[in-house]
Parts: C-alpha cells; structure tokens; sequence
C-alpha cells in the first residue's frame, strides 16, 4: 500500500506551532492577486476574524525568492521558502499600499520560530493592556511602570496562562 499522507500547507504548519502557544490564526487571502496570508489577533479570546481597522494583529507569510510565490501560506513549503512577518495597527496611518500601520518585522526558516515570535508579541500586548488594568485598579498612572514592574507583571502574566 502507498503512503498517501499529503505535505502540509505552510497554513497548516504555522496554525499548528501557534496552536502549541495557544495562539489561534486567520486564514485571509486575495485571489485577485493569487496571495494568502495569516492574521493573527491581539484579542485572543474572540473567534472572529480581528478587525484590522481598529485592533493590533501579526501577518504571516511564506515566501520562495525567485519564483511567482511571493506571498502565500495555502501551498507547502518548498526548500527555499522563507516566513514573512508584518506587525500591524488599525490605529495608525496607512502606509503607501493603503495597509493600516504596517510594520515589517523578522524573517524566519521555520513556522516555530514564527510561533515563538508571534507568542513573544502577543505576551507583550497582554502586558501592556494588564498593567493598564492593574493600574487602573490600583488608582496609579500607567506611566510610572518601569522594567522592574513590568518584569513583575510578565511573571504574573506566566502565572495566570498556566
């Protein structure tokens, strides 16, 4: 009998390194164009698709240089191929392409380490918006938090995921 396992998307890749994280991932594409990419939300705890116009989200990637794959994640991996990051906000202006405040970030071989990255970044919104929180509660400015607060607070964070 033949072995007739199909070779994952890079779509499915990455959903799973991110879903070890605990992380979930959008599918989007424009057939238009004959792209796809995945969008990751700040707001974790909701299932719909993020608003991109009004929240922070990750875009990922898969890229072969050379060849007509420029921006894809619905296809495998080829041997050449490498992960695209763009950080994303809906609250700033857009830039030349008319995306909302888009920023490119890191290049990766690999979808863990894209994982890797995009928890690091989501860990980090989660801080902000915690030490916002705590602030708040605790009738102190937000602005008085230093590495060592924040330091406290990533510790806290840790403490609540597991």
């Amino acid at each position: 009998m033949t072995d007739v396992t199909a070779t994952p998307t890079a779509a499915q890749e990455l959903t799973a390194a991110l879903a070890a994280w605990g992380i979930r991932a959008h599918f989007d594409s424009d057939h238009r164009m004959g792209t796809s990419w995945l969008i990751i939300g700040a707001d974790q705890d909701s299932t719909e698709f993020p608003d991109m116009d009004e929240r922070d989200y990750v875009r990922a990637y898969a890229s072969t240089p050379d060849t007509e794959n420029e921006m894809f994640v619905d296809e495998p991996m080829g041997a050449a191929t490498e992960w695209h990051t763009i950080l994303g906000s809906g609250l700033e202006a857009t830039d030349a392409f008319g995306h909302l405040g888009e920023v490119h970030g890191p290049h990766f071989t690999n979808a863990a380490a894209v994982a890797e990255y995009v928890a690091d970044w989501y860990t980090d919104r989660a801080v902000v918006r915690l030490s916002a929180e705590l602030a708040a509660l605790l009738g102190v400015s937000p602005n008085r938090a230093d590495v060592e607060e924040l330091a406290f607070l990533r510790f806290l964070l840790a403490a609540c995921k597991s």
